[in-house]
């Protein structure tokens, strides 16, 4: 009997858990019955010091004709690539043909892992995760919340090409869930677990041996969307080549090297690729198929009762494709994500492995998925009718129907809708002695601050196109925006004067505060210029994933046209009084949707600072008597019962 199949494990003193090998041939189970051998098998468990396999040969009263035989192992002594070997040798001997070469020694593997170079190992992974800003994807309801895989979907991908190049399958795989991943998670670090076999080290006969080599790594990917698609392949594979020395480490070892390490081994998506050998027992004459065990039961554990991700993706390769297999917790992800999910990596796959794509670039790609493309469209089948207006005029009206109305309340003041309409055309007057006017772009740099909607509403008046920047976002990302707009002034708070100056390239910075604006005279209607309703409103930048941020035009009729249709979907009209609390970073478009909604509907607009909206936002928002707030949902799963039962629904 093979010497994995004799094997104990005991924990010994000082040494830690020891292989140790019996000589001993094999013990039989008597049973009756399949149902009698399960009763024994779970009563008598296996562990530390105990037998980790049992075998029985049953013959079933009701089947004269039919034997089974029984088997029990445990996980230590076997993994998917080693499990055909071991049938295969079984398989050999119940026929009498000749035995197969002895399968290696085992041990020659533990003395490979024991030998590697502990420094050389620390050094690898901390390099792997130095710097990392990988995003953990998908993100849980809370830190204290355990995933638990139980759902599951399967997913065919067939008439696939693999390329013909050295890139292997698992390389391709890897390289497209990375991609995947990284849209969803809006982040080109990426960071996801894979189960690796081990059967690249560095030992003679690896792929022979019968014993259990299979490991799980974390692996970091970062992608270059300026980089050609075999570039990035040849990247990830490499980066697969080198880890082969040290994907034996063990999750637990890899946690102490560096925080960054640490926080990779919490990935919540782990990577199974089982290569087509490992199926080659689905083709044995005297086992039964997967699929078709005693009882339509083959005894296998599934996987939720050990998986502890939120995504656990299996991937069976054939020749001309492969099956996907993913389990995963609906309680994070429902079961029409995950399928969105399966059908995108299968584009960005078959993307990857086409040569007519090798040498584009990866931000070139046409990364969304055909199913996802019709479903947008849809959505998009029946198109509102188009609002000619301006969004200034929507604000103005209703300054002019409720003046002592609140508009603002914010952590350095509050404003009346009249005082808001009044400061906000001081200022529109003010910026036209700078050539402020229509399709003029306009960067404003500010923290969150009551000034913030005034300077906004006082650009947009004089008929110029808002660009806002987060400055707490990058400089070089911040200059990249600044050299594509090319502004002739910048309106900055004072506490980021500094900021908008070192980026305005000696352009004029006008500081908007209450000195500047109590000072500036009375506002002239009659001095603005007139602005139409395709005039720019604002241009908003993407993130900059796939490269340099690119903008994004919205026009006075595009967000007219939205204020119009999703008037009562905000719900903020839903009160007299309502307060809605004002969350979103204003690099982004939501920041504009959430306060002109909140004029539009004679709201009031809460503006934390930016410390309170970071460190206090369940406090915050009790503090302001917030009513509504648009959050993401990671935002609102860690807010406090109380908090949530606060706001209308």
């Amino acid at each position: 009997m093979d010497p994995i199949l004799r094997t104990r494990i005991v924990d010994l003193p000082g040494q830690g858990l020891v292989q140790v090998i019996l000589e001993q041939g094999v013990a039989w189970t008597q049973c009756s019955s399949i149902r009698e051998y399960r009763e024994i098998d779970e009563k008598v468990g296996m562990g530390l010091g105990k037998a980790l396999i049992r075998y029985s040969v049953i013959h079933e009263p009701d089947h004269k004709q039919r034997s089974v035989f029984a088997w029990t192992i445990h996980h230590a002594l076997y993994d998917g690539w080693s499990m055909p070997r071991i049938l295969q040798r079984l398989e050999v001997a119940y026929k009498g043909e000749v035995a197969l070469q002895e399968a290696p020694l085992f041990q020659r593997f533990v003395k490979h892992i024991m030998s590697t170079d502990k420094e050389r190992t620390k050094s690898f992974w901390q390099t792997q995760f130095e710097k990392s800003e990988a995003r953990v994807f998908p993100s849980l309801p809370s830190p204290a919340y355990q995933p638990l895989a139980n759902s599951s979907i399967s997913h065919c991908i067939s008439d696939l090409d693999w390329p013909d190049s050295d890139i292997t399958a698992s390389t391709a795989i890897r390289t497209a869930w990375s991609i995947s991943a990284a849209k969803y998670s809006n982040s080109s670090d990426v960071v996801f677990g894979a189960t690796v076999n081990g059967r690249q080290a560095n030992v003679e006969r690896v792929d022979e041996m019968t014993g259990p080599t299979l490991a799980t790594v974390p692996v970091r990917v970062v992608l270059d969307w300026g980089k050609t698609v075999e570039t990035c392949l040849g990247q990830v594979q490499a980066q697969s080549v080198e880890m082969a020395e040290f994907e034996q480490t063990g999750l637990q070892n890899i946690r102490q090297m560096s925080a960054k390490a640490k926080q990779a081994c919490d990935f919540q998506t782990l990577l199974l690729i089982h290569p087509p050998e490992e199926a080659a027992h689905s083709e044995s004459e005297i086992f039964a198929p997967k699929d078709q065990g005693s009882d339509g039961d083959d005894g296998d554990v599934q996987l939720s009762e050990f998986d502890t991700h939120a995504i656990t993706i299996e991937c069976d390769l054939s020749q001309c494709g492969l099956n996907l297999r993913i389990e995963f917790d609906h309680n994070i992800l429902t079961q029409r994500r995950i399928e969105r999910l399966a059908a995108q990596m299968e584009h960005v796959l078959r993307l990857l492995c086409d040569p007519n794509q090798a040498k584009r670039r990866l931000g070139d790609l046409d990364l969304i998925s055909k199913g996802d493309l019709e479903d947008i469209w849809g959505w998009n089948a029946t198109v509102p009718e188009a609002v000619q207006g301006l969004v200034h005029d929507v604000i103005i009206a209703k300054a002019r129907k409720q003046p002592k109305a609140p508009a603002i309340s914010a952590w350095d003041g509050n404003l009346s809708y009249g005082e808001l309409d009044d400061l906000s055309s001081r200022l529109a007057n003010h910026l036209l002695h700078f050539g402020v006017g229509p399709e003029v772009i306009v960067p404003l740099c500010f923290e969150k601050s009551r000034w913030t909607p005034v300077a906004m509403l006082g650009v947009m008046k004089a008929g110029g196109v808002c660009v806002m920047l987060n400055p707490n976002l990058p400089e070089d990302r911040l200059l990249s925006i600044m050299q594509q707009v090319k502004p002739k002034l910048v309106l900055s708070s004072l506490e980021n004067k500094a900021v908008a100056t070192g980026l305005s390239d000696d352009k004029p910075v006008v500081v908007i505060d209450e000195k500047l604006l109590l000072s500036l005279g009375v506002p002239d209607s009659e001095a603005l210029p007139k602005v139409l309703p395709s005039n720019t409103l604002y241009i908003v930048f993407t993130s900059g994933s796939t490269g340099i941020p690119k903008g994004v035009r919205i026009t006075h009729a595009n967000f007219s046209s939205s204020l119009l249709h999703q008037h009562s979907a905000h719900g903020f009209d839903s009160r007299p009084d309502a307060r809605v609390y004002d969350f979103a970073s204003y690099a982004f478009d939501t920041s504009w949707q959430n306060m002109l909604a909140t004029f539009d509907c004679g709201a009031c607009l809460c503006i934390p600072s930016e410390d309170e909206r970071r460190d206090d936002l369940a406090g915050s928002i009790q503090r302001f008597g917030v009513t509504h707030c648009e959050l993401t949902p990671s935002t609102v799963r860690v807010l406090p019962l109380a908090t949530l039962k606060s706001l209308d629904t």
